[in-house]
């Protein structure tokens, strides 16, 4: 089974964080794990400690940080150069921030449901504190997706103004609803 990803915005989140550092803040809704690809997840981590600690952060110093790892056939600073370059344009950054989180949900939502899968074919004495586990994971998920003042926030870091953030959020397609309850 193919679990849900999207590359080309994982991409296009980490060539726009690099190319426009600027724009870090609206990506504060991510965490390395909402990535599927584990080079975009620690990229991802290096930029986002860089930030936090208020380091200047340029596809050269990442490309030192990540060291000899191998991109394919390219190595760091030839792949951060790619990112670079295939940018996403900022305005759509919410909207990739967006599908990225949902995408984690959903691969979250299938590894639950191969431990609920495994449980259920295996005999045990004790369902109760299974099914309570499993309720908390799938709070944990629920509770993993932005809700509106979350995406508003983003928003407002890339400089929309209030008006415009709600607007733009109208614009993007949801498949999960998240409830204002935390």
């Amino acid at each position: 089974m193919t679990l849900p990803a999207n590359i080309q915005i994982e991409q296009g989140i980490i060539g726009t964080l690099l190319l426009s550092p600027k724009h870090i803040p609206a990506a504060q809704l991510l965490v390395s794990a909402d990535f599927s690809a584990s080079e975009h997840a620690q990229i991802f981590s290096l930029i986002a400690a860089a930030a936090g600690e208020g380091r200047a952060l340029s596809p050269l110093t990442l490309g030192s940080q990540i060291g000899d790892l191998r991109f394919g056939a390219m190595n760091a600073s030839q792949y951060l150069a790619k990112l670079v370059t295939n940018c996403a344009d900022p305005t759509v950054l919410p909207e990739y921030i967006a599908e990225l989180k949902e995408l984690a949900a959903r691969r979250q939502m299938l590894s639950l449901a191969e431990n609920l899968k495994s449980f259920a074919q295996t005999p045990t004495s004790s369902i109760g504190p299974f099914v309570s586990e499993m309720v908390g994971a799938l709070d944990g998920v629920h509770a993993s997706l932005p809700g509106d003042e979350e995406a508003l926030q983003a928003m407002r870091a890339l400089g929309y103004t209030q008006s415009e953030a709600r607007e733009a959020l109208r614009k993007v397609p949801t498949t999960i609803e998240k409830s204002n309850e935390r």
